[in-house]
């Protein structure tokens, strides 16, 4: 069952209910605990906070405190330095305040949009908040065990890369309960497209997964989500702003219930950023109002599903992005069942006699349908079986065979989808055939990490080492025959000796399999001039978006070399959204479009080759990191650039080349002599977001 809360404010006038009952049935009210800010004394602030939880937990709501500056603002750290100092005086007052209301049932929220600058709360760097996490978490779980942490609500560019930092900072693990969120301008899977009215920048359902994937086993809370825009939304969006609650509501339940258990809506009024459920005499937005508390009390009274005795095998997903539950053991569209994805890392309990071999792969039937387990050439394995320990059972080294599955019609492509939505398991496309898929005598692996050992004999020790190592892009080829498991890690032997591909669980991939190249490879470059969008003849911030436009003026000749950056960023200044882009060329009469480029491989193989072959470049948006290039503008020290807006110019089989606005002129020459930076599909596939423009 999901929990829904609101966002209230006591000092503000409209600031909350007149009476609390107005939310009965909210589970949570999420309150920032103000002292500094307010200027009072602790004392002062707690008759305050006082009755915020009597009155909230007569009506069977708990209360969650968010801590930060307007709570403690110390010596100003952000401005003088010294976090040491401010995490240990902060901490000591979050400890008063956790051992004030110790038993109250009340759960603390540290920190809030820390990772985002310019946002509701100072902008902290992720090895700082280090500091204060550890020792304001230490500090509340010492007065109250029992109050759930929640880690303060991410809402920046780089949610996962500032958690993964803190974490990395904290001996990898996290001293909170869970991970607090705040997905603005995503929309759910009910709407066929994004909203007409708003600041929307992209689809739900995979900002979540992608956050869940990073981050298995982690507890997330959606402490803030809502429409909050420079105006109170007007009566003729009330519609679209039911949707979108009753829309957010569904996906979690349905898709999200067991990572995501509480969802805390923004906010009671419109003196809260013009984001009420109330406008700003208190009173009800009559449509608004009615629908959020329906959606409460929808979420009160789900029943939670209980688990068919039939299915008690228990199974581990190490598969690293979302696998697909189908209505049958067959890859085809029409077994898909919509919006229904497991997640690395969780566990599923499937029919012990219902294992079946189809196509190339081994199937297992559990309480949301059919999903594969393993490739039946043991390459690859999607879920694990775990014993009465609940620990993962490493497979065998031979292969896999299974009664076959009912003859089924040939097999349509796998379906790509809308937007950004996860990604289908790898490859399984592929036409039914036999129950069997014989061994290949050679595989080629691509290797993703620098340095990766070779040893003499497949297993770990020092004693197998040698002074080999592979490369990081290096193409290696492999017996087909020799994958061997051992110590946690699956082996293959090559011509230099044996090197792991992966951890048993999936956790760490070393080495992924390359599709053969078939002998009818395509090459087709255009000629795409390339532009920095950080010469001297680009002052802005954040356009890379404006530069790739102008990449795409001079290529189609509607400018000249004339025409610059800053030219463009004058009429229309720092982050671009797609339409942005649109509109931007259409004042150059270069008329740009939303392409039908998924976030799959499929697609990106069939249809971004065919608008290059059609001579038009594609503005591609990525996540920068993902594309691992040895950039110094985009690595630390620097803040990773998060979203990024490049163009693709050409491609090579299954190499892309694009031009990448994001590097200093003298840098680029040196590295890409030709211009242009290769990116392999699987690469270009991991860092694509579903948006390309031509």
């Amino acid at each position: 069952m999901v929990q829904w809360g609101i966002n209230i404010n006591p000092r503000h006038p409209v600031g909350q209910p007149s009476e609390a009952t107005a939310l009965a049935g909210v589970k949570w009210v999420r309150v920032v605990f103000i002292v500094d800010a307010a200027q009072v004394s602790l004392e002062s602030a707690f008759q305050t906070y006082d009755d915020v939880v009597t009155r909230y937990n007569n009506i069977g709501a708990k209360v969650l405190f968010v801590l930060n500056q307007e709570t403690f603002w110390g010596h100003g750290p952000w401005d003088n330095g010294d976090y040491d100092r401010y995490a240990r005086e902060f901490a000591e007052r979050c400890g008063q305040i956790a051992a004030h209301y110790k038993g109250r049932g009340v759960a603390y929220e540290i920190w809030n949009e820390g990772d985002l600058v310019g946002g509701a709360s100072v902008f902290v760097d992720a090895k700082e908040f280090a500091k204060v996490l550890k020792a304001v978490a230490k500090a509340i779980k010492d007065a109250d065990s029992k109050a759930p942490v929640i880690f303060g609500g991410l809402a920046g560019n780089d949610p996962i890369n500032y958690l993964k930092t803190v974490r990395k900072e904290l001996g990898n693990k996290l001293p909170v309960d869970a991970v607090g969120i705040h997905p603005y301008g995503q929309w759910p899977p009910n709407f066929s497209g994004k909203p007409a009215w708003g600041g929307w920048f992209g689809l739900l359902s995979p900002g979540l997964q992608n956050m869940i994937n990073a981050f298995p086993g982690v507890e997330f809370w959606i402490t803030e989500i809502g429409i909050s825009e420079h105006i109170p939304y007007p009566p003729e969006q009330f519609p679209m702003v039911i949707q979108y609650m009753n829309g957010i509501q569904d996906l979690v339940a349905k898709r999200y219930r067991k990572n995501i258990p509480n969802v805390i809506w923004f906010a009671w009024s419109d003196g809260m950023r013009n984001a009420g459920i109330v406008d700003l005499n208190n009173q009800p937005k009559s449509q608004i109002f009615a629908a959020f508390l329906k959606v409460v009390q929808a979420a009160n009274t789900e029943v939670p599903p209980t688990r068919d005795p039939r299915f008690n095998k228990p199974f581990k997903v190490v598969y690293r992005k979302s696998l697909r539950v189908r209505t049958a053991p067959r890859v085809e569209t029409a077994t898909l069942i919509k919006d229904r994805f497991l997640t690395f890392g969780e566990v599923i309990y499937a029919d012990p006699n219902s294992k079946t071999a189809s196509g190339d792969f081994i199937w297992w039937e559990h309480e949301e349908g059919w999903s594969a387990a393993a490739r039946v050439d043991g390459t690859e394995y999607l879920m694990l079986p775990l014993d009465a320990n609940g620990n993962v059972i490493e497979p065998t080294d031979e292969v896999i065979v299974a009664p076959p599955a009912p003859p089924a019609p040939e097999p349509e492509p796998a379906p790509e989808g809308r937007g950004v939505a996860p990604v289908e398991e790898p490859d399984l496309v592929a036409p039914i055939v036999t129950p069997v898929t014989p061994t290949p005598a050679k595989i080629q692996f691509r290797v993703l990490i620098d340095g990766l050992r070779v040893r003499s004999e497949p297993r770990t020790g020092d004693d197998t080492l040698t002074n080999k190592r592979l490369t990081i892009g290096e193409i290696v080829e492999v017996e087909g025959d020799s994958q061997t498991t051992a110590n946690g890690f699956i082996w293959w032997h090559h011509s230099r000796g044996w090197s792991a591909s992966r951890s048993v669980d999936s956790n760490q991939v070393f080495m992924e399999t390359v599709e053969a190249d078939t002998g009818d490879r395509k090459v087709n470059i255009l000629e795409v001039p390339w532009i920095s969008q950080v010469s001297a003849t680009a002052t802005g911030a954040f356009d890379c978006g404006q530069t790739c436009v102008l990449m795409l003026l001079r290529y189609y000749s509607k400018v000249g070399p004339d025409k610059h950056v800053i030219d463009l960023t004058r009429l229309k200044d720092g982050r671009t959204t797609w339409n942005d882009l649109i509109e931007l060329a259409g004042l150059f009469d270069l008329p740009l479009a939303l392409q039908d480029v998924k976030q799959n491989i499929t697609s990106l193989r069939s249809k971004l080759p065919k608008l290059i072959d059609a001579g038009k470049p594609a503005i591609l948006l990525v996540y920068y990191r993902d594309l691992q290039l040895p950039n110094t503008i985009a690595n630390p020290p620097r803040a990773d650039p998060g979203l990024h807006w490049l163009v693709a110019r050409g491609y090579d089989g299954d190499t892309f080349f694009i031009n990448d606005p994001l590097w200093l002129e003298e840098e680029h020459r040196s590295k890409y002599a030709s211009g242009m930076i290769p990116v392999r599909l699987d690469t270009l596939n991991r860092a694509y977001r579903g948006a390309a423009l031509g």
